[in-house]
């Protein structure tokens, strides 16, 4: 970390006419004119000006000593096999004094190379680097921090639009570092308690789970993981079928990257078994029934996309935004929404949803239990297997409908 950056880069002499800031000074009572010798802090063409000095350290190390070294303003960070560590210090260091950059040589921000090494407001953790993985999550200070805040604004029960907007940049910044999507549904029900109109500073039910979710991630979540898997892709096509008399359809394919069809489900489930959501005001379930069986598929085929990337695809539009957003005007979709982030969260996928034609979808065979030649008896999930699939989404959802709906992700545990 370079010692009071902007600093360091003095004004070239031809440009120190151009330099003078104009201050009111309290001791006189009218403005003064200040001269200045180095690049202003938070000018837009000193930050200009700086990035390219910093740039040419960054491309120094390489260039000249092999060194690889990430740049962030006046922040770099080097990394080195365990046996290279002495001298890769000795070099930086070397080399920053012969450029005659200052940096820290000593107190928090003088990090010794280590498996472990805090940097631009995270932690990295490279104790499993050896095999492929990289783990960057929150600092303990900053986990600590957050919390408590967390913890005083639940118990005040009301916070101000001015305390909201400042909680979710700083929610925001964390969750960054916690995989998945749930953090982002939670910061949603910060946003609209902000913009609400007319403003309440009371906390709702809903914003007093949402706050609880974030306070549980930021303790016990996993941190951001990566791997060399993330570059695996999986692609999954899914749809459903909806009859008022015959009840839904749901069928699925799991593809590789190379386009072959390695597992498939197909199943049927009674009209009488959605009532619940019936009496919610529902005429047609075809938007829930869509969305409902890409949850299907996840928990049968989580395990064979752990850490992978997931290309999803869809033939209904509603169910496609619903699960891009992570909610819906549907409260049933909108818990459908919620099951999935937390299946994908569990396995660390990263999903893309994406719409496919009808005409060009696979899927709508096996959710009308049609054959194809393409879907082998031989890669079929056993009905039983996707029967349980079914089972636990659709219980979750019928635990929270029962509450009411929506009522945030906290509930039930």
């Amino acid at each position: 970390d370079l010692a009071s950056a902007y600093r360091q880069l003095a004004i070239a002499d031809g440009s120190l006419r151009h330099s003078y800031l104009s201050v009111f000074d309290p001791t006189v009572g009218s403005a003064a004119l200040f001269q200045q010798v180095a690049l202003p802090f938070g000018s837009r063409s000193a930050v200009n000006a700086f990035i390219r000095c910093a740039r040419f350290l960054q491309w120094v190390a390489a260039k000249v000593f092999i060194l690889p070294l990430s740049c962030y303003f006046d922040d770099f960070v080097a990394f080195s096999r365990p046996c290279l560590c002495g001298n890769t210090q000795s070099t930086m260091c070397l080399m920053l004094d012969i450029l005659g950059w200052s940096f820290d040589k000593e107190g928090p921000k003088s990090d010794d190379f280590s498996s472990s090494v805090s940097a631009l407001g995270v932690q990295f953790d490279l104790s499993e680097s050896g095999c492929g993985t990289l783990l960057v999550h929150n600092t303990q200070k900053r986990i600590e921090d957050t919390v408590a805040l967390l913890q005083d604004i639940v118990n005040a029960g009301r916070m101000s639009k001015k305390e909201s907007l400042a909680l979710r940049g700083k929610l925001a910044f964390c969750d960054g570092f916690i995989f998945g999507r749930v953090g982002k549904l939670a910061l949603q029900d910060i946003t609209r308690h902000a913009y609400s109109s007319p403003f309440a500073a009371e906390l709702s039910e809903r914003l007093v789970d949402a706050l609880l979710l974030l306070r549980n991630r930021l303790v016990s979540g996993r941190p951001r993981t990566l791997t060399c898997k993330m570059l695996d892709s999986f692609f999954i096509f899914t749809d459903a079928s909806f009859s008022l008399t015959a009840g839904g359809g749901f069928g699925a394919f799991l593809a590789n990257q190379s386009g072959q069809i390695i597992s498939w489900f197909s199943l049927h489930v009674p009209a009488a078994r959605f009532d619940a959501w019936f009496l919610q005001g529902r005429k047609n379930l075809i938007g829930e029934f869509e969305t409902l069986t890409v949850a299907i598929a996840l928990r049968l085929w989580g395990k064979w996309v752990t850490s992978s990337q997931v290309m999803i695809y869809i033939d209904n539009e509603g169910a496609k935004f619903a699960l891009i957003r992570g909610y819906s005007d549907s409260a049933a979709i909108s818990l459908i929404c919620q099951f999935v982030a937390l299946q994908l969260d569990d396995k660390c996928v990263l999903p893309w949803y994406s719409r496919v034609p009808s005409v060009s979808n696979l899927a709508d065979y096996p959710s009308r239990k049609i054959k194809h030649q393409f879907l082998e008896d031989s890669k079929c999930i056993p009905e039983v297997e996707a029967e349980s699939a079914f089972k636990e989404s659709f219980e979750y959802v019928e635990s929270h409908l029962s509450m009411g709906g929506g009522r945030g992700l906290t509930r039930p545990s």
